[in-house]
């Protein structure tokens, strides 16, 4: 027998509902058949006539308004039968429950839920799935191998074609379009110096493959080498005799000819940023063009290392910024100041200081240490403190026979024996007048 519920009425309802049960419960046979489909007659259809009393174990409420009575059911007067929920069940008068009914969520207004769901506030968008990253997907990280405030460099293995390459990362998200643009012209300087298979310098320029944009940074594909000048240096792997230091020199000069000559500087040369191949032979490539501009860019350029830097870079006195200048001197500086340090044996050069500006105005002999005389003749015309009266990449490829290739060399000499054999050829032909000139008088 179930108990009243607190708040309900006196009688007990529950109790007299029970002996109106039977007229809508299935039959004793289909009881002992569980898996047997019975159907069963909605609340209120009149059932007639039973076959026999129904059981009161399988009792059901009798729909209101049927025929038939249960003889032994006693119906105490003044009882509503009906399953409607007595007002009175929360403990609550009428209007204190319908605004009790009106607060709760219209998702979930069941009472006894355990947990109700909150959509009385604004419905929150779905977050985006995550964007897959094209530098996870294609490469495989194999080690970090360069790093600073740019960002990071990585070695990566291709896994689209299993190649190795190197992957250069920013640091930090575009501040702006200025930002933006300035960390670009590193792209579309590398991509306009990689299309050119003409020129002799494109061998000694990095390679670049592709650049993108992930996540408000930039990734620059190229080529992957084998150390920097700089490693290579520390490390005592380079060698300083003098066939392989024109041969350093020559392959820059040829790298910066390519520069020049589509109107770039580079303004950051130095040994960290000067790569090593090796094959048969080193192969020497100019990288590493984050601060790459335009050789006759107007006001301020930005500053690259100062132990590698021109002096005219930094004193207004000595460089005109309102005049039309030429930035190409720049690099050949600084390319004449990183070949005087492979010539000391890699001894770092100062920042700054008394030495800093003796090496800008009258820098010391290489000689008493074994250098050619020619060597520290052009590292020394590349050093000179008038930027006006440093060479130029090319005029040094083209002056210097030391900077010369075999086949140049040899072009070089063959031209030499054509103009010897003209000459002579010359020199016969008059021969031979001024013999047949006397030889008519003598007639």
């Amino acid at each position: 027998m179930l108990s009243p519920v607190p708040g309900s009425p006196n009688e007990d309802i529950y109790a007299h509902a029970k002996h109106r049960l039977g007229a809508l419960c299935v039959d004793s046979d289909d009881c002992r058949s569980p898996t047997r489909p019975h159907k069963r007659n909605k609340i209120g259809t009149p059932r007639s006539p039973p076959r026999r009393p129904t059981p009161r174990s399988c009792a059901s409420t009798l729909a209101a308004g049927s025929d038939e009575e249960d003889e032994n059911m006693v119906e105490p007067a003044g009882v509503d039968y009906s399953l409607r929920m007595p007002r009175d069940l929360f403990g609550a008068d009428d209007d204190q429950h319908r605004r009790a009914l009106a607060t709760l969520p219209a998702s979930n207004v069941n009472p006894f839920a355990p947990k109700r769901c909150d959509s009385l506030g604004e419905a929150k968008p779905a977050p985006k799935p995550p964007r897959e990253s094209r530098f996870g997907t294609d490469f495989e990280v194999v080690k970090v191998i360069g790093s600073g405030t740019f960002g990071m460099v990585h070695k990566v293995k291709s896994r689209i074609d299993g190649v190795f390459y190197a992957v250069k990362s920013t640091r930090t998200r575009f501040k702006g379009k200025r930002h933006r643009d300035r960390l670009l012209a590193e792209v579309f300087a590398l991509a306009a110096l990689s299309a050119d298979n003409d020129h002799d310098g494109g061998r000694h320029v990095v390679r670049y493959y592709q650049a993108w944009i992930e996540d408000e940074r930039l990734y620059i594909q190229t080529e992957l080498c084998d150390a920097s000048l700089e490693q290579h240096l520390a490390k005592g792997r380079f060698s300083r005799d003098a066939p392989s230091l024109w041969h350093f020199l020559r392959q820059m000069c040829l790298a910066l000819d390519l520069l020049h000559g589509r109107g770039l500087v580079h303004l950051d040369i130095k040994p960290a940023n000067v790569f090593v191949v090796v094959a048969h032979q080193l192969t020497f490539k100019l990288g590493d063009f984050g601060l790459v501009s335009r050789a006759n860019a107007s006001g301020d350029v930005v500053e690259g290392d100062s132990r590698y830097m021109s002096k005219e870079l930094l004193d207004d006195d000595v460089f005109d910024f309102d005049s039309r200048r030429d930035l190409t001197k720049c690099d050949v500086f600084s390319l004449g100041i990183t070949t005087y340090e492979i010539c000391r044996g890699g001894t770092p050069l100062p920042p700054n200081g008394p030495e800093w500006h003796t090496l800008r105005t009258d820098p010391p002999s290489l000689a008493p240490i074994g250098v050619p005389a020619g060597l520290d003749a052009a590292v020394h015309a590349m050093m000179r403190p008038d930027p006006t009266d440093r060479p130029s990449a090319t005029s040094l490829l083209e002056d210097r026979p030391e900077l010369q290739s075999e086949l140049q060399q040899l072009a070089k000499q063959l031209e030499l024996e054509r103009n010897h054999v003209a000459e002579y050829r010359n020199q016969v032909i008059n021969l031979s007048q001024h013999r047949l000139c006397r030889s008519n008088t003598w007639a």
